[in-house]
């Protein structure tokens, strides 16, 4: 009744084939994680023509305290990716417009918004540019049609890009 029962380990083929999976899933979310972030902090990046680019985003619905907030030299981040937009070099507030169907006519009214508005922002940033994209520092694709979700000092908000201008 001494015996002592020594711990064998023993694996099977299944055993070894689930240690394998999970050794490669943690690769590639390493992998990922790290590539998603490479241009998100600032770092010039090296590919295409520098150049600066000047781009104007449309903001709509913001409340008013919000839309009050943006300010010319404010630095614009994207929401989800944190990645560095540009700085604000001019800002319009307008109130909100909104298409709506006349239930009686039947014909296309555009209506404001009570207590909403728009906030059309230019941006610039230092870019790179390639045959197919451009790219500002912070890593952010500028496409004119793109949405995008900004956070800034004191304030947040969705929209489009609207246009696109390069320098020279």
């Amino acid at each position: 009744m001494n015996e002592k029962k020594k711990f064998r380990l023993k694996l099977n083929v299944f055993d070894i084939v689930i240690i394998a999976l999970v050794v490669v899933a943690g690769i590639v979310f390493f992998a990922v994680t790290n590539t998603s972030r490479s241009g998100s902090d600032g770092v010039k990046l090296s590919s295409g023509t520098s150049t600066t680019v000047r781009y104007v985003i449309e903001l709509t619905g913001m409340m008013e305290d919000a839309s009050n907030k943006v300010e010319v030299g404010d630095t614009i981040i994207d929401r989800i990716e944190k990645r560095t937009l540009g700085k604000v070099v001019a800002v319009t507030i307008e109130p909100t417009r909104l298409p709506f169907r006349d239930q009686i006519t039947g014909a296309q009214v555009i209506e404001e918004q009570p207590d909403r508005y728009t906030a059309i922002i230019t941006l610039e940033s230092p870019a790179a540019e390639t045959a197919s994209s451009i790219t500002v520092d912070g890593g952010f694709i500028v496409r004119a049609g793109l949405p995008v979700t900004v956070n800034g000092p004191g304030y947040a908000g969705m929209g489009f890009i609207l246009s696109v201008e390069r320098e020279g």
